[in-house]
């Protein structure tokens, strides 16, 4: 026998059916089973969990990858973040692997969407059934419940059912009204077959004591590993029955163990007898280690190098994010261009994709709260959040104030602000509770992106005391802009006049337009609005060294030859007497008369920085 036959020792069933002999006795049922039907029905379960686990695969992926080879161990926090009471406290740290094998309580593993929860019990399972030596011999095999799957959907009894018939233990009087089918994992279940499962689980309550301790009697004769996966993936109708069922089995094992995995936002039980773990996002050095594991020696490096220059670069915490990168980086051999992609990459697969891509279906219990509604929902909150709060972390009683003064807007009741961040934290993990009394946004990139969605739809501006707090957002809007020449041409002469910015906004604002790689349009208008931004800087009393132009300048040739073209019209009347290098031009002459007069840098105005390259 190969290495999966070998757990199923013939006097470990002997015994097994001894005990089960024992079990069904007093209830004079009548009890005929066959080691060979154990052993087959056992085995059948752990070459199909050995497929399932052994491989990684998604839609920006090209092919499989054998999860052996880019696997890479995750810490877990010893207390789930939206217990931890103080916003400052820094939750304790853990390898995950050896927490979960060092723990004799049953387990509870928590993430946000794409942590690497159904990663991680499958690394668990693979090992289970390909290394002897892992748990230290504590377990013989893994048996995996993916609870997504169809027949956990309405049956109470679907997991004993399931239990029975992958440990092929038979009697006969449970056979009469739970006749054995077994369908594979995605396979399709005839309507026939749901219907009668139904009857089955109004049938079998009279049986469910017996069937328990068959099954229970059975896991912990094997000493199995029992993995649930995906509480998350089942409908909240069942939950509580299915959560029900997990804990009369853990009251019941003595020598099996089970983990159960979960969305964090979607776990509100309490399972007696098990430890509650939360999956960390990565640290800088997994990034660069999950990294190497994916990427070849060469393209690991220029992937870490391209990604740690964009502003998309926190996004990577999360394995799912990375991943995808990973794979489009190994596809195109390069990042794409412009971070506005990625960051509606992002928000897409964490709003809908992911799930569709898994044939996974969460039901709003809000009508007409749609992907795109949640899009537009969390957009506004963005916007609102950053504009009251100036922070992408906030308490319960901030989101509550914004969440009330918004909530008309999507038709949602006024006084389920809580049920609301619950179902976003579950269904999209943009929106999470980092804290007993805290939330925030998962990405502070996102939240500056949801926000520019949010501005740029708007017919106008808000008003300009608002915009002084969002330099980056307003240049995202730029780079999301139908064209972006006119939309900065408009805010350097008719927005940025009226508002009283800091030194240090152009700087960042700058900064920002630079990261996002804008195609502006060769134009008369793109090279005054620089004119305009600068003037407006050294007008307000602000120094320029903030402010890197010779590097915008050839990041932009549409920048530079726009400039270049409009040095015919400009004449220099001389120096600022307190700041040598600034040039003060005379721009009456422009063709377009909105500027009548420039103050410039030298360097700015320099031929040189126009043409070379050009």
């Amino acid at each position: 026998m190969g290495i999966i036959e070998g757990y199923i020792a013939k006097k470990v069933i002997d015994s097994l059916i001894g005990e089960i002999k024992k079990i069904v006795k007093n209830q004079n049922k009548n009890f005929e089973v066959k080691s060979s039907r154990i052993e087959e029905s056992v085995n059948q379960h752990l070459k199909t969990i050995a497929n399932w686990s052994s491989q990684v695969s998604f839609k920006d992926l090209r092919g499989n990858k054998h999860l052996s080879d880019i696997y890479l161990e995750l810490d877990a926090y010893l207390t789930p973040l939206n217990q931890n009471l103080e916003q400052t406290e820094e939750p304790t740290r853990k390898k995950l692997i050896d927490t979960i094998e060092k723990t004799k309580d049953h387990i509870v593993l928590l993430g946000q969407p794409g942590a690497g929860k159904t990663t991680t019990v499958k690394y668990i399972t693979n090992r289970l059934l390909t290394d002897g030596e892992f748990f230290k011999s504590e377990f013989n095999f893994p048996i995996v419940i993916r609870l997504r799957e169809p027949q956990f959907r309405t049956s109470t009894h679907a997991i004993l059912l399931f239990l029975y018939n992958v440990l092929g233990v038979r009697v006969e009087s449970i056979e009469k009204i739970a006749p054995v089918e077994v369908y594979t994992p995605g396979e399709k279940i005839p309507e026939i077959v749901t219907e009668k499962r139904r009857d089955i689980s109004t049938n079998l309550t009279q049986y469910k004591e017996l069937l328990e301790n068959v099954v229970v009697q059975a896991l912990d004769d094997f000493r199995v590993l029992l993995i649930f996966d995906g509480l998350d993936e089942v409908s909240p109708d069942v939950r509580r029955a299915l959560v029900n069922d997990i804990q009369r089995l853990i009251y019941k094992l003595n020598w099996a163990k089970v983990i159960l995995t979960s969305r964090s936002g979607d776990y509100k039980y309490n399972l007696q007898g098990a430890s509650e773990f939360e999956i960390c996002s990565l640290s800088e050095k997994q990034i660069k280690k999950f990294a190497s594991n994916w990427l070849t020696r060469g393209q690991n490096k220029k992937f870490l190098e391209e990604i740690a220059k964009t502003p998309f670069f926190d996004t990577a915490i999360r394995p799912l994010t990375i991943a995808h990168l990973c794979a489009i980086f190994d596809r195109e051999k390069k990042l794409p261009r412009k971070p506005k992609t990625i960051y509606r990459k992002v928000v897409n697969l964490l709003l809908e994709e992911w799930d569709l891509q898994r044939s996974i279906i969460r039901q709003s219990k809000y009508q007409d709260f749609e992907p795109d509604q949640k899009f537009e929902f969390l957009s506004t909150m963005a916007f609102e959040l950053t504009m009251r709060y100036e922070s992408n972390s906030f308490s319960k009683s901030q989101f509550e104030a914004v969440y009330q003064s918004i909530c008309d807007n999507f038709g949602l009741p006024k006084y389920e602000s809580k049920k609301v961040a619950e179902e976003l934290e579950s269904f999209t993990g943009l929106l999470l509770q980092s804290g007993y009394d805290h939330f925030e946004f998962a990405h502070k990139s996102i939240q500056e992106y949801l926000t520019a969605e949010y501005l740029v739809r708007l017919p106008y501006l808000p008003e300009e005391r608002a915009l002084e707090l969002l330099p980056n957002e307003l240049a995202i809007c730029i780079a999301m802009s139908t064209s972006p020449t006119n939309y900065l041409y408009v805010f350097a002469f008719e927005v940025l006049p009226e508002m009283t910015f800091s030194g240090s906004f152009l700087g960042s604002f700058f900064d920002r337009i630079s990261l996002e790689n804008i195609d502006f349009k060769r134009d008369p208008k793109l090279g005054l609005a620089i004119f305009q931004l600068i003037t407006l800087q050294i007008k307000r009393g602000f120094l320029v060294e903030d402010i890197d132009i010779v590097k915008i300048l050839y990041q932009f040739s549409s920048i530079r030859i726009s400039l270049f073209e409009l040095k015919q019209y400009c004449r220099v009347i001389g120096e600022q007497e307190e700041n040598p290098g600034i040039l003060l031009i005379d721009t009456s002459d422009l063709p377009v008369k909105r500027l009548k007069n420039a103050i410039i840098p030298n360097e700015l105005f320099a031929l040189d920085v126009f043409v070379e390259g050009w």
